[in-house]
């Protein structure tokens, strides 16, 4: 099983971003050009989904290309960052202004930020331009912080755009109370939700997306549940339009075919997320017995110890090089059993080695029954998640001693022959 690279995850990321705010500036444009009288009036729902007040759809339009400077790639990317929160402080004291007009009162509030025209209890038209021009602003400020200040903005403004969404989703015969409830049509809250997500997504690296690439399970769950939460609620206004469009929103058999639908849509949804997650697990096991199997089959002893020289795991071979069974040895110092000589003056084993300074130190492994054997011992330092482990080897050398020196005696033994040869 292949597993994407972060570089590859990151760049998936961006391209995702890049898509979301092209996607809302079309959403903005689709609405300036009804506004501006493109194309005549259409009393259905297809102008539910393009009615946008001309602030609203300026906004959402200079928002997404301030966006856009920093997220496509190009020259000057210095002047195109300056430019990009120029621009984003623009669009927030333009919906800032919006803002004070509403709790000011001001009497062509109304007409300029409301689709219908009339007086809304929530002014989230020109509050989600203020929030999504200081989303941008803020977008390389603290990069350095767990969530930074554009991740929590980006948040605040996905939840004014997904209000009007939900609700049109909720009750599609609510939509004109919805407009005059909240100050926003549906289609301008779907582009400031597209504008938020693609505010989150711009900057992979760190803050909330930092986990959409990371090469772990946690990035795998992420990446497989984040396409969750856009497909249940696209396929609900899907359903609702599509029944509404048949003449069944609202009946019973409406009801029952979006309840059956919504159902198998959860059901692939499980299988899409959790085959993946099953196989990787299953990865993860056939490389855990391969693992195992090598250090098993190793002719070398093999110890696991932890930072304090305590041994945690060993093979077959060094409970055969000490003549004690694995669990015996599981708690236990290595230096009682292995030691070097010189004796070490440094307080660990692991230091002890280093200040050798050879990978394959002389030393002598100690047997319960008082007997030793001359092994070359090598520690490696390994970093893992609970803290610093070590790997001791230690290659028994008694056979290789014998040999040498019975190939020294015979050497000797030669030499005295060809003395006396001489003699």
């Amino acid at each position: 099983m292949t597993t994407k690279t972060g570089a590859t995850l990151t760049e998936s990321v961006l391209a995702t971003a890049r898509g979301l705010t092209a996607a809302a500036a079309l959403l903005a444009m689709l609405g300036l050009f009804h506004w501006l009288g493109a194309w005549p009036r259409l009393e259905t729902w297809a102008l539910q989904w393009t009615m946008m007040t001309r602030h609203t759809g300026v906004g959402l339009l200079v928002t997404t290309g301030a966006l856009a400077l920093v997220l496509w790639p190009g020259p000057g990317n210095a002047r195109r960052a300056s430019l990009s929160a120029a621009l984003g402080l623009t669009v927030c004291a333009f919906g800032a202004w919006g803002v004070v007009g509403w709790l000011t009162h001001v009497p062509a509030w109304a007409a300029v930020w409301t689709p219908t025209g009339a007086w809304s209890v929530l002014p989230l038209g020109p509050l989600a331009c203020a929030l999504g021009g200081l989303a941008v602003w803020a977008l390389d400020r603290r990069p350095g912080a767990t969530v930074p200040p554009s991740d929590v903005l980006a948040l605040l403004l996905g939840a004014v755009g997904a209000a009007p969404v939900t609700g049109y989703v909720v009750d599609l015969a609510a939509q004109p109370r919805l407009v005059e409830t909240l100050g926003i049509a549906p289609s301008a809250g779907l582009g400031w939700t597209l504008c938020a997500a693609a505010l989150l997504l711009a900057r992979p690296g760190r803050g909330l997306a930092a986990i959409l690439v990371a090469t772990g399970p946690g990035g795998g769950v992420a990446r497989r549940l984040l396409p969750i939460v856009a497909a249940v609620p696209m396929s609900l206004t899907a359903s609702h339009l599509a029944l509404d469009w048949a003449g069944l929103g609202g009946t019973m058999l409406g009801r029952t075919a979006q309840v059956l639908a919504l159902m198998g849509l959860a059901f692939l949804l499980v299988l899409w997320t959790s085959y993946p997650l099953e196989a990787s697990e299953r990865a993860l096991r056939d490389s855990e017995a391969r693992l195992r199997g090598l250090v098993e089959a190793m002719p070398d002893a093999l110890f696991v110890l932890d930072a304090t020289g305590w041994i945690t795991d060993a093979n077959p071979a060094a409970s055969t090089l000490l003549g004690l069974r694995r669990e015996a040895l599981l708690g236990q110092p290595l230096a009682r059993w292995v030691t070097t000589d010189p004796a070490p003056t440094a307080p660990g084993l692991f230091d002890a080695l280093a200040q050798a300074g050879s990978p394959d130190t002389p030393s002598t492994a100690h047997r319960p029954d008082g007997t030793s054997r001359p092994v070359e011992l090598t520690l490696a330092p390994i970093e893992a998640s609970g803290g610093r482990l070590e790997v001791a080897i230690c290659r028994d050398v008694s056979e290789r001693q014998r040999t040498a020196e019975a190939l020294a005696r015979r050497t000797g033994e030669l030499a005295q022959a060809r003395a006396l040869e001489r003699l």
